[in-house]
């Protein structure tokens, strides 16, 4: 199975997975949705907008952990990756930190 766990394929697929799912759902979740709620003014299309702007704040939370076997780096990776490779480990911090800014800025 090519996105088993121990396929090395998986890493590799799951941020194209990723893009090619999220990318297009984000159009039809958040612009389409907002823009829509403008236009008619609806409060279940704000509603609707807001609550998946919610669970984008969720999943970017998720990405800024950097779970195992995720497909994000995020601080877990990072500091696992450190042990075995300190350049690798510092890029992960760094991709780490720019998953915390996008959580802060989504918050805020």
């Amino acid at each position: 199975d090519l996105l088993s766990e121990d396929s090395w394929l998986s890493d590799a697929t799951k941020p194209f997975l990723y893009a090619g799912l999220f990318i297009p759902l984000s159009f039809l979740t958040w612009y389409r949705m907002l823009y829509n709620a403008v236009r008619t003014d609806s409060s279940m299309r704000y509603m609707l907008f807001f609550f998946f702007y919610g669970w984008h704040i969720v999943v970017v939370g998720i990405g800024a952990l950097g779970i195992n076997n995720g497909g994000v780096a995020g601080w877990i990776t990072a500091f696992k990756t450190m042990e075995d490779n300190k350049a690798l480990g510092v890029l992960g911090i760094i991709v780490s930190l720019a998953w915390c800014a996008m959580s802060y800025s989504l918050c805020i």
